[in-house]
């Protein structure tokens, strides 16, 4: 089977469950509000939302891996993690109160909608027990397009002519 998981979080607008707000707002205190003047809604406590945000994300992650696990085939699940770009600036975020390009920069003109390093460099995590050996590391650039050609090989499909992408399946092994 393949399962792609297209979440919108952690994602303007700043939107998280209650439980989670409250958690990073005791760990913050408290914070002024955004009041939507850069794009999307208003937020009463925008860092502890974004965080909040964050570990939902997690959250849901984990829900998948433990169905997985329930499941019995998480042995043989190749699971991969990633971004479609770096943080952003609109909506109430402060990435870089987060730092959250590190080692790049992340305020406006560095990070998402911009071709600096902070804005297109992101972090990749693949899982694959008996493949990919877990804590390696690899300064492998690729980008999207190389996904399909992998995936491709990966599942012994024939990759499409049309693609400028190269499998990284070389890589993970």
């Amino acid at each position: 089977f393949f399962l792609y998981y297209a979440t919108p979080i952690p994602h303007a607008p700043l939107q998280a469950p209650v439980h989670w707000v409250d958690y990073y707002l005791q760990k913050f205190g408290d914070e002024p509000p955004y009041d939507g003047s850069k794009g999307y809604f208003p937020c009463r406590y925008p860092k502890a939302t974004y965080a909040a945000m964050v570990s939902y994300l997690d959250e849901q992650v984990g829900q998948i891996m433990s169905l997985l696990k329930e499941l019995g085939i998480v042995d043989q699940t190749l699971v991969i993690f990633s971004s479609d770009n770096g943080p952003t600036y609109n909506g109430g975020t402060d990435s870089p109160w987060f730092d959250s390009a590190y080692p790049f920069r992340s305020e406006y003109g560095k990070g998402k909608g911009f071709v600096q390093e902070g804005g297109i460099r992101v972090p990749m995590i693949a899982k694959w027990p008996g493949i990919i050996t877990p804590g390696t590391c690899s300064d492998h650039l690729s980008a999207f397009y190389d996904v399909l050609p992998t995936l491709c090989e990966v599942a012994g499909a024939e990759i499409p002519e049309e693609t400028d992408g190269i499998s990284f399946l070389p890589t993970l092994k």
